[in-house]
């Protein structure tokens, strides 16, 4: 057997795992844990983007950012919306309010699922007058030999 083929016994399955068997609640795991210095590397790694925090659960007006990060390249604002569901009107509207009101460039959603209609907001135009640079990611968990990763 050869060397590169000696290690396949190590390979397992990966399987889907719904995002609310790993993190019940939103804003009490799964933002806290997204926002640890790590986890924020391998997103920004992932996206191509350096992404530092700057705050979590922001205010702005009555509504909260989940977290506000800062790209240091440009020294730029990064909104980060989490929702551990598929995409929606409600978290839509709120990354606009959030994107407007603390004048971030760049906007990114992660959700377990994207509809085909916000993924087409996601898309650059030249037909909508706006500045706010947008990347979308889908949160998927995938688990192998007991050990989850995102």
């Amino acid at each position: 057997m050869s060397d590169s083929l000696s290690n396949t016994g190590r390979l397992g399955r990966l399987s889907k795992v719904d995002l609310r068997a790993v993190w019940a609640s939103e804003p009490k795991n799964f933002t806290p844990w997204l926002a640890k210095e790590e986890n924020l590397f391998l997103l920004g790694e992932t996206l191509g983007i350096q992404l530092e925090l700057e705050a979590t659960e922001t205010s702005v007006g009555p509504f909260a950012a989940d977290i506000l990060c800062r790209d240091p390249e440009t020294d730029s604002l990064v909104v980060v919306e989490n929702q551990l569901e598929r995409t929606d009107h409600t978290h839509l509207g709120q990354i606009i309010t959030y994107a407007a009101g603390l004048d971030a460039v760049t906007v990114i959603w992660i959700a377990s699922a994207m509809t085909e209609e916000h993924r087409a907001w996601l898309q650059p135009s030249l037909t909508r007058p706006h500045h706010v640079e947008r990347l979308d990611d889908c949160a998927r968990v995938t688990q192998s030999h007991g050990n989850r990763g995102l």
